[in-house]
């Protein structure tokens, strides 16, 4: 089987007080692996770090989706959620009770705190990144047969106030890619599809360059080519 997992929504914080939810503007749910492929009979568990910034309860809605490799038009979806809850114990923030186990493009705006909060969160939180960045520098392709093809997407966000046109500079092959450019707005993300076909057996190496008119993004693609089934 072919497996892929993917968030279709923003993960969603409810506060302390259980009268604020708002939308998390950063990855609180980072699967390990997000696509790959499954032996008959086997099993896989996939690691996922929760990593909230804030107290809070914390939801996010995913999708796995899989088929035999030999018949892909035999698609099969099971709908989950992550559920998690972030503590603060001594001014330190403690991840704890992670439930369960990427993708909309839905505005995601920063919840309002008041200015003794926010000082208050100010050491223990990371400097959110500004513009448009990358979730992940590296993408690692599963293993494929020659002729066959997987997919991966790759994560862009815009953290900042302005709309980015994005421009993308195609990989080598096999790397494949349609997308030419795209205008992505503010507090927005997009999941960028990126198809690996290699027509010869071995390891292929590649970059996606993201121009944003402010600094170029290179973002690394990493294949293994098996030999035909």
């Amino acid at each position: 089987m072919k497996w892929h997992l993917s968030s279709f929504a923003p993960t969603y914080v409810k506060g302390v007080d259980c009268s604020d939810i708002y939308r998390a503007t950063y990855t609180v749910f980072r699967c390990s692996q997000v696509t790959g492929m499954l032996a008959a009979l086997d099993r896989l568990k996939i690691p996922v770090t929760f990593f909230p910034k804030d107290p809070g309860d914390y939801t996010q809605f995913w999708d796995l989706e899989c088929h035999p490799i030999l018949e892909p038009h035999f698609k099969h979806n099971v709908r989950f959620q992550m559920c998690g809850e972030g503590t603060r114990i001594e001014n330190v923030l403690v991840r704890v009770s992670t439930d369960a186990l990427v993708n909309t493009e839905a505005p995601v705006y920063p919840r309002r705190r008041s200015g003794s909060e926010a000082s208050s969160l100010r050491s223990v939180q990371d400097a959110p990144a500004k513009g448009v960045f990358s979730s992940d520098q590296l993408y690692t392709f599963p293993p494929t047969p020659v002729g066959e093809s997987s997919t991966i997407k790759v994560n862009l966000r815009n953290n900042s106030f302005t709309t980015y046109m994005l421009k993308f500079v195609s990989p080598k092959e096999p790397f494949h890619m349609k997308h030419s450019k795209y205008s992505l707005r503010p507090h927005h993300y997009i999941n960028i599809p990126v198809k690996y076909k290699p027509s010869t057996t071995g390891r292929f190496e590649g970059c996606l360059v993201v121009q944003t008119g402010a600094e170029d993004i290179c973002i690394q693609l990493v294949g293994e080519a098996l030999a035909k089934r």
